[in-house]
């Protein structure tokens, strides 16, 4: 039997009446229920929506329909109906640009930042693992983001211990990317715009405290009390805090990383005087572990100075640098000495030298006015040192041979397997060796 229908009553699929109102029929009209995850829903209606309101017309109270369906049922039958709330939407900043692969927003309460590669530092990963966005979860954490090894490193503070040449211009250079650098050694420290001095020991207290406080703790040191200082501060290192050392020699420094994994660690040895134009000039970037996000830090800290940085591994560093800093050295100081050893008058000599004796005065005059400590470094420490100078006195002593020969040909075989060292370069660098003599020996 079918029920009597009122003025403003409709039937719908399923058999089910609806007389203006939220209420239901008796009797055969009744609308059959059912319970579907904890709720009520009407059986046979489009869209089945929640059906648990109050049963007073018009009542303004109601739950919100759970489909478009149902809504356009309700609003067909004059129910109060609550308007749907719509989620803001945050602009692209680049509107015209295609958005990079790894640009999102994480739709958890809060819109968050476009992901970018300098500013978020932390994997998207884990802001799910915690049931957050990474940021919130962040904030009530320790007040910066975990650093990842996929994480790209971007540091805030610098600690560098060692005022001498090499860490003022790498104090330097961290101040000029705008990074809060500050500056510890034992003797007072010159003041460089943007950088703090801070007069204390490596195995200090305060020390300690700036290591704990930075991102990036540089070691402008000798090598001696480097290998102790890195010992020292490794218990108040935080995790992500990168160490860059400076040192001349890197086999030794190496080793004693084995024993600290827990340390980041990065070499950087700059293959000229600080206070040259490092533009166009090389630097040595030492790779200690699979550390990429350092790695590149460290690159651009020189390629940003305009220098070449160049990625070796601490054996090879050593190896190179035995040939190019020890030998050099060795051979300059020992011109030197000789020219000691013969007890000449240098105004004397000065007045008749030659281009090339000039230049070899120059270039004595320059290592014998710059600290002594670091050519102590170069020669004593590594294999690779004193094999540079064992062949530099095995070839004085061929050369002796060669010239007391009455054979000439003895001298000419010398000379050329000399050339064999400079490999195809020779052509170009003797025309540099040109431009540079030039101007030497002439009297101004």
């Amino acid at each position: 039997m079918r029920p009597e229908l009122g003025p403003r009553s409709r039937i719908v699929p399923g058999g089910d009446v609806f007389d203006g109102a939220p209420t239901g029929l008796d009797g055969a009209g009744q609308a059959r229920r059912r319970r579907v995850d904890g709720r009520r829903h009407p059986r046979g209606v489009p869209g089945r929506f929640d059906d648990r309101r109050s049963e007073v017309a018009h009542d303004g109270d109601h739950r919100r329909a759970r489909s478009r369906t149902a809504r356009n049922l309700l609003r067909l039958h004059r129910f109060p109906l609550t308007r749907r709330r719509r989620r803001s939407v945050r602009r692209h900043p680049h509107p015209r640009r295609r958005r990079r692969r790894r640009e999102f927003r994480c739709g958890r309460g809060h819109h968050r930042a476009l992901r970018s590669r300098r500013r978020v530092r932390r994997d998207d990963r884990e802001g799910d693992e915690r049931g957050g966005c990474a940021r919130r979860t962040a904030r009530r954490t320790s007040g910066r983001p975990i650093v990842t090894a996929a994480d790209p490193f971007a540091p805030r503070r610098a600690a560098v211990f060692g005022g001498g040449a090499v860490g003022a211009f790498v104090a330097r250079l961290c101040a000029e990317r705008g990074i809060a650098t500050t500056t510890v050694d034992v003797d007072a420290v010159a003041v460089q715009p943007g950088i703090v001095a801070v007069r204390a020991d490596v195995f200090s207290d305060p020390a300690a405290e700036l290591a704990a406080a930075a991102d990036v703790v540089v070691l402008a040191l000798p090598e001696a009390v480097a290998l102790d200082a890195v010992a020292s501060l490794a218990d108040a290192l935080r995790p992500e805090t990168v160490v860059l050392d400076t040192l001349s020699v890197k086999a030794p420094y190496a080793a004693a990383l084995t024993r600290m994994p827990g340390v980041r660690a990065v070499g950087a040895n700059p293959m000229f005087a600080p206070t040259l134009d490092p533009r166009g000039r090389a630097v040595a970037v030492v790779r200690y572990r699979d550390d990429a996000a350092a790695l590149d830090w460290t690159t651009g800290l020189f390629s940003g100075a305009g220098s070449r940085a160049i990625t070796v591994e601490p054996q090879q560093h050593d190896d190179l640098c035995g040939a190019l800093q020890a030998l050099t050295h060795a051979t300059i100081l020992s011109f030197g000495a000789a020219l000691a050893d013969l007890d000449l008058d240098p105004g004397d000599l000065l007045a008749l030298a030659l281009p090339p004796f000039v230049a070899q005065s120059a270039l004595l005059a320059r290592v014998t006015s710059a600290n002594p400590h670091v050519y102590r470094d170069i020669q004593h420490a590594g294999p690779a040192a004193a094999a540079a100078r064992s062949a530099l006195a095995a070839a004085v002593s061929r050369l002796d041979a060669a010239s007391v020969s009455d054979d000439p040909d003895e001298f000419t075989e010398f000379v050329r397997s000399a050339a064999q060292g400079l490999g195809d370069a020779r052509d170009r660098l003797a025309e540099t060796a040109a431009a540079m003599l030039t101007d030497a020996g002439r009297t101004p």
